[in-house]
């Protein structure tokens, strides 16, 4: 089913490169070794725009994006075939393109120093790309969860619930998270906004993974 491969791609891909980046500056230049995800010692773009690992990230990066398009058109069409409300299907589309566009900026830019636009996208326009799949994502769970016991023959209720849930939790996260980075923004204290930061990427990543299990009888789906 075109919608479980999706997840899968959309919960490791992003991880296994950003993992290999690092591996790979690692090897490179000894300054380079530590552990984010509990030092914070740098961010997922400083990983993404210095070479060599730029010529992976930024590639893989772009295939992400038409992956997170994938996902979301393919639950856009599910959906429909449900018969969900056109408040709920054009939000998902709305959040899609938002999620789409910034991310391609993000890419675009990445590593272009002295650039407006990487400042904006660094500062601010991170937020909407962010923002906006977090909220997809958010969007996606309530339908399923609207839909999951008129649906339990093609749907597990379990995993849609705990999809459901985790998604709020990445919400309520999402907004400590982005609370504590406006407060100390301009302040030195960077590892504690790298730590939220490869965190964070890790939740979305798990959301993602979690969304694999929601369909039981894929077959008829595909």
């Amino acid at each position: 089913m075109l919608f479980r491969r999706l997840s899968l791609s959309l919960a490791f891909i992003p991880t296994i490169t950003v993992i290999t980046c690092l591996f790979i500056l690692m090897y490179n230049d000894p300054k380079w070794i530590c552990n984010p995800f509990t030092d914070g010692c740098f961010s997922i773009s400083a990983v993404g725009r210095n070479m060599p690992a730029v010529y992976i990230f930024k590639p893989v990066m772009m295939l992400v994006l038409i992956l997170y398009a994938a996902y979301f058109i393919n639950v856009y069409g599910i959906f429909k075939k449900f018969l969900i409300s056109k408040y709920y299907l054009h939000t998902i589309l709305i959040l899609t393109i938002v999620t789409v566009v910034f991310l391609a900026i993000y890419i675009a830019v990445l590593g272009v120093q002295g650039s407006d636009i990487w400042r904006f996208m660094r500062r601010i326009g991170i937020y909407f790309y962010i923002t906006s799949l977090v909220l997809n994502l958010f969007v996606v769970s309530l339908v399923f969860n609207k839909i999951k016991e008129d649906y339990q023959v093609i749907i597990s209720t379990r995993a849609v619930t705990i999809f459901f849930y985790f998604n709020i939790l990445l919400i309520i996260a999402g907004l400590i998270g982005f609370l504590v980075n406006f407060i100390i923004f301009e302040n030195t204290i960077r590892n504690l906004r790298h730590l939220i930061e490869w965190n964070y990427f890790s939740l979305i990543q798990i959301s993602f993974f979690i969304s694999f299990f929601i369909f039981k009888n894929l077959d008829t789906q595909d």
